[in-house]
């Protein structure tokens, strides 16, 4: 039975102080000691001294049977049990080990002061919690748990950790070599590699030797720390140091440092893509890992990820003999319309090499993602009145007359420019209460659209612009209320340039050419419809919600790929143009690429409200990689706008319009609508009807006739 060690120990703390009544304690505790709950406390006092007296190493952390030159002390206690005392005393020689080094000049500070550079000592507490976060070291060799008393007046365990420096000191003696070695191994092998352009393996050779040289220089401290001078002479130990700074991690360092700052991953393919949510992107990302600009690296990991956005992607592709690493992404999906995919060298440990990327760009098409599709000729009539009947108010019958489209280049009407109107003429006259009016009496009388409009008694009126080009047939159309001149609703279509006859962009024999538009909507229209084919950079811009009530501040954001300097537009409902940026409150137009800016938020206290008339605004956004004004004028205050008689100005917006060709440039814009205060104009869904179909031809006595089946005629 356990009871009788617990007698014995007993025993001996009552020796001297002997009672009468000591014969009966065993019996007592047999009686009133549970055997369950004292079961765990007398297997912790195993060979634990009891004592009354602690001794002397609890108290004052001293043992003459252990001196400081040859032991180095740890001390646990524990009100637990003495598993917990025994781990207190390891952790406590730890922070021995951990003070000592502190107060020691280390491996490091004699190489700085040898080399008469500056050397930041550690401080005592960070050095302790960085030797103790490693792990408890119970398996330094010479480490043993020597002694341990139980305090039976507080009930605590303590225990005695004792590491004798010799043993400990020769173990770490004979690791250090052995790390010394494979430290070698691991920078001659990467000179190597390095020599035989090997630059990845060369890369992870350096990598591994900084490691181990870490680790053995920590060691290093560690064995000066316990050696201590008595065991061996200061002659050996120096001897130590030397031969273990062969190469300083310095040297390794700077080294790995160096080839990492000559390799490049470069964008070669799949920048600046538009596509479609839930769709894959047409091109491949290719990218290039080289070194010097010259050499081209193979086998190395390149990592592909979503940066602003989610969807499939190869993720990670090792480059080829050319240094090329191709991927192909399978779907994209976001709820932004920039968005970015970055491609960085990945290969593991080497984290530097994370921070060059090569960025992909690419535009998400949710506005205007019609644009990507080609139409037959009467496809395209359709989609473009039925864009443009989607944002009509549901206001009854409504009377509307399609008057001049005019060719963008010539700003003239064109044969083409008839067949349009008409083909629009018939197919709005197809949709649900609206009445197309007979423009042609209007014909020769005013050369105003708006006026126009007013005498046919059009409650709106349909104009726009065209251009074919290589693309196709551009069509730019616009609806306009009559009585307020506002804009209802815009859209535009491509119609592939195969439907479209060359001899219809002449000018139209039996038209007086001064029936057009007046300069300034011209200008306007052409500047707002007006598209750079070959972008080789993106600017975004939108705004933080598409409906507006009159006195509400305006937000409008912008975010260009690549440094660049922005013009920023606004047509209002009236179709007044006014330069938004630069103004008065920052007349530099230069934006950095990849920042996100708002207006007015970011360039100065001010605001933009929204105010009269209702309808539709548009905002254009033009940016150049070079310094480019596209409205120049006089900005006293505030913005600048050019007015309708503003003859010098308009001149100047049609000179800049040709001149963008002389740059390299990208556009974008956006449309918002603006309601009166507490009044929102709800739209109507108004449908295209099918056209009559042509009925049988009816025979002389009343009869439909039957059509024939070709082989019938011919028997």
């Amino acid at each position: 039975m356990v009871n009788i060690g617990a007698w014995t120990n007993i025993r001996k703390l009552h020796i001297y102080h002997l009672d009468p009544c000591i014969f009966i304690y065993p019996l007592l505790l047999i009686l009133f000691v549970s055997p369950i709950g004292c079961h765990q406390r007398i297997q912790d006092m195993k060979q634990i001294s009891v004592q009354k007296m602690a001794p002397s190493w609890v108290t004052k952390r001293k043992d003459a049977r252990y001196p400081n030159t040859f032991y180095l002390l740890g001390i646990g206690v524990s009100e637990k049990d003495r598993a917990s005392a025994d781990e207190s005393a390891q952790v406590d020689l730890v922070k021995q080990i951990g003070m000592e080094l502190s107060g020691e000049e280390t491996s490091f500070q004699l190489e700085a002061s040898e080399n008469n550079t500056k050397h930041s000592k550690i401080t005592q507490e960070s050095k302790i919690e960085s030797t103790i976060k490693t792990k408890i070291e119970a398996k330094i060799a010479g480490l043993t748990i020597s002694e341990r008393w139980y305090d039976e007046n507080n009930k605590k365990f303590y225990s005695l950790a004792t590491l004798n420096r010799d043993i400990a000191s020769k173990a770490l003696k004979s690791e250090i070599i052995n790390k010394k070695e494979s430290v070698d191994n691991l920078y001659s092998s990467a000179l190597d590699y390095e020599k035989d352009k090997e630059f990845v393996k060369a890369l992870i050779n350096y990598k591994e030797a900084y490691i181990e040289k870490v680790a053995l220089d920590n060691l290093l401290q560690k064995y000066l720390v316990i050696k201590k001078k008595s065991i061996e002479s200061a002659d050996q130990e120096l001897e130590l140091k030397i031969k273990n700074r062969a190469v300083s991690t310095s040297e390794i360092k700077k080294k790995m440092d160096t080839l990492i700052s000559r390799i490049k991953i470069i964008t070669v393919n799949g920048n600046n893509q538009k596509g479609l949510p839930a769709n894959p992107l047409s091109k491949e990302l290719v990218v290039k890992v080289v070194i010097d600009k010259e050499y081209p690296v193979a086998d190395v990991p390149v990592e592909f990820t979503f940066d602003s956005s989610t969807g499939e992607i190869d993720a990670e592709v090792l480059t080829d003999a050319t240094g090329v690493a191709r991927a192909k992404v399978y779907n994209v999906n976001s709820s932004n319309k920039v968005n970015t995919i970055s491609a960085v060298i990945n290969i593991d440990g080497i984290h530097e090499l994370k921070k060059k990327k090569a960025v992909f760009t690419y535009h998400l098409q949710t506005q205007f993602s019609k644009e990507l599709k080609e139409y037959t000729w009467h496809e395209g009539i359709v989609k473009l009145v039925e864009e443009l009947i989607a944002k009509i108010y549901d206001e009854g019958v409504i009377k509307v007359a399609v008057l001049d489209f005019i060719e963008a280049r010539s700003e003239k009407r064109l044969v083409l420019s008839k067949i349009i109107e008409s083909d629009l003429e018939i197919t709005f006259g197809m949709v649900e209460d609206l009445i197309v009016i007979d423009t042609e009496e209007s014909m020769g009388k005013t050369k105003e659209r708006r006026d126009r409009a007013k005498a046919l008694k059009a409650d709106i009126y349909l104009s726009g612009v065209y251009l074919l080009n290589d693309n196709g047939l551009k069509i730019n159309a616009k609806l306009v209320d009559t009585d307020k001149g506002t804009l209802i609703s815009t859209a535009r279509v491509i119609i592939a340039r195969k439907e479209v006859n060359i001899a219809d962009l002449k000018p139209a024999p039996y038209e007086k050419q001064d029936i057009k538009t007046s300069s300034y909507d011209l200008v306007v229209d052409k500047l707002y419809f007006k598209e750079e084919e070959d972008q080789i950079f993106n600017i975004d811009v939108w705004t933080d919600k598409k409906e507006y009530e009159i006195g509400d501040a305006l937000n409008i954001l912008f975010k260009s790929d690549r440094d660049c300097y922005l013009n920023l537009l606004d047509i209002g409902t009236s179709g007044k143009l006014t330069v938004l940026f630069p103004n008065s409150f920052n007349s530099n137009n230069f934006i950095k690429g990849g920042r996100t800016y708002s207006i007015p938020r970011d360039f100065g206290k001010f605001t933009i409200d929204v105010v009269d008339p209702v309808g539709v605004e548009r905002i254009k956004a033009i940016a150049t990689l070079e310094p480019f004004t596209l409205v120049k004028g006089k900005i006293s205050k505030g913005f600048y706008s050019i007015e309708k008689n503003n003859v010098r100005g308009i001149g100047g917006i049609k000179v800049s319009i040709e001149n963008l060709s002389s740059v390299n440039w990208a556009q974008d814009y956006t449309e918002i609508r603006i309601y009166q205060k507490g009044v929102y104009r709800t739209m109507r869904t108004r449908s295209i009807k099918d056209p009559d179909k042509p009925q049988p031809p009816i025979d002389i006595i009343g009869t439909s006739g039957v059509k024939k089946d070709i082989d019938e005629e011919g028997k």
